[in-house]
């Protein structure tokens, strides 16, 4: 952790809060608006969410393990993936039985299997437990990405779909000014910046007065035959 290599007087909780403060931050909007929506499996998302929960106590009980918030949404995420290759495997069948192809063959040199599969990929549209899934022409799902601006707290400010504009909720969007910010330096510090300052003013001074009463004398070369 930085923190760790910093030490606290430099990475305290107030700097660390001033630092993020005017940033921007993004996250998946990965539970769909409304809970009861159709998914791919036949259920709702609180059919899944419920099952989900039931297995987890489970599991948790079988490793005496305890879980933490957000474990169910990155489920969401393997459960959709899932359910998406499966799809697109069992529609690239028949394709790959037509070029006698089979996916008990595929490894990395079969790249016309894997373009089967891609292709069929594209095809899929299906609510899944994070929302609609359903791929564009940069091989990206479709999925919302809340942006949260970091000012005194967090609060959500927009969001951004692929392939369309952002959209903003806030009616008083973020400044583009900066923020100007004073120092004071230690008085020791100060004292030795000045006098050096001052120190390279006096150097400049002289250079620019030598200059001054030498500049009509003649160029003396080291390497002339008439020295």
């Amino acid at each position: 952790r930085v923190c760790d290599i910093l030490g606290s007087t430099f990475c305290s909780d107030e700097i660390l809060m001033e630092v993020l403060n005017g940033t921007i931050t993004s996250y998946f909007s990965i539970i769909p608006n409304n809970s009861n929506d159709s998914l791919v499996s036949g259920g709702t998302y609180n059919d899944y969410s419920q099952k989900y929960k039931e297995e987890l106590k489970i599991v948790a009980q079988e490793y005496d393990n305890t879980t933490e918030d957000g474990e169910e949404e990155y489920s969401a995420l393997l459960y959709d993936q899932v359910w998406a290759f499966s799809l697109a495997l069992n529609n690239s069948l028949s394709l790959l039985e037509a070029k006698n192809l089979s996916i008990a063959n595929y490894g990395f040199g079969q790249r016309e299997i894997t373009d089967i599969l891609e292709s069929q990929l594209k095809e899929l549209d299906f609510q899944g437990a994070t929302g609609k899934i359903k791929f564009n022409e940069n091989k990206e799902v479709s999925t919302n990405i809340q942006i949260y601006r970091n000012q005194n707290g967090q609060e959500i400010v927009g969001f951004y779909e692929s392939g369309t504009p952002i959209s903003v909720y806030i009616s008083d969007p973020p400044s583009d000014e900066i923020e100007r910010v004073t120092v004071l330096l230690p008085q020791y510090l100060s004292i030795i910046v000045y006098t050096l300052s001052s120190l390279l003013a006096l150097l400049v001074t002289i250079n620019l007065i030598l200059m001054f009463y030498l500049r009509g004398h003649h160029e003396i070369r080291a390497t002339s035959p008439f020295l």
